[in-house]
């Protein structure tokens, strides 16, 4: 029986706030087997949580208090990067276990579709899952990657995730150029004009390593003719403005 998995059941027969237990377990869905080497951002976890990061942050800092949660920094990519590391403990004089029923341990998935009819599973808890059978072992760390979670939640044109998590994993940027480098991308006029249609799906973006190339639209100083082009078409939308 999974470490990970107990901890969620001894969770589950707590008396934990409805609102911790339910941020535990989401936390728990990024963790392996031993229920260790969890790093989701507290951004992500507020998402998954449908909370706000503030009271996911107020739950998890309850939950440690307790002693339901060892949490220390670990550094990714330089200190800027460093986020906490999640691992499931017991509180002091509770043994590992003792809350949960004894038997086999079920399936995750199976388990978690065990619910009161006319009611459906958190969609967070199914989505991440990590499967740490050892065909999946590399499945599971690609689900609880956090500087991907970080460059697919600035990314404004979200298509094909799968993909794109193995050209991040190809490309192993360095965290703090890619998250500049991108930025200017988005600050550019191309990438603005048309609502977004000229923005390249993110696999794209990662295999051509964009982000170390300088927008053109930026690199190009304006020219006269343009400059005089879009004054007027200001005062021209100022005059309509003034005469409506």
């Amino acid at each position: 029986m999974s470490r990970a998995w107990t901890w969620r059941q001894a969770i589950l027969k707590s008396k934990l706030p409805a609102t911790t237990k339910h941020v535990l377990l989401v936390v728990s869905c990024h963790m392996n087997d031993v229920g260790e080497g969890c790093y989701p951002s507290t951004k992500s976890l507020a998402e998954k949580a449908s909370l706000s990061e503030r009271s996911v942050c107020t739950h998890l800092d309850e939950a440690e208090k307790l002693g339901w949660l060892k949490v220390q920094r670990h550094g990714f990519g330089g200190q800027k990067w460093a986020r906490n590391e999640y691992e499931a403990v017991w509180p002091k004089g509770t043994e590992s276990g003792a809350e949960v029923d004894e038997g086999t341990e079920p399936d995750d998935m199976k388990a978690l579709n065990v619910l009161p009819k006319g009611t459906e599973p958190p969609s967070a808890y199914i989505d991440n899952i990590p499967n740490t059978s050892p065909t999946n072992q590399s499945k599971a760390a690609v689900v609880s990657n956090p500087d991907f979670d970080d460059f697919w939640q600035a990314y404004p044109n979200k298509v094909g995730k799968p993909v794109a998590i193995k050209a991040f994993l190809k490309a192993k940027p360095d965290m703090a150029a890619l998250m500049d480098g991108l930025a200017k991308w988005k600050a550019s006029p191309g990438w603005q004009k048309d609502r977004g249609r000229f923005i390249p799906h993110p696999t794209t973006f990662l295999n051509q390593r964009r982000w170390e190339d300088m927008p053109v639209e930026q690199s190009l100083p304006q020219s006269e003719s343009e400059k005089r082009n879009q004054e007027f078409w200001a005062n021209f939308d100022n005059q309509q403005k003034q005469i409506a």
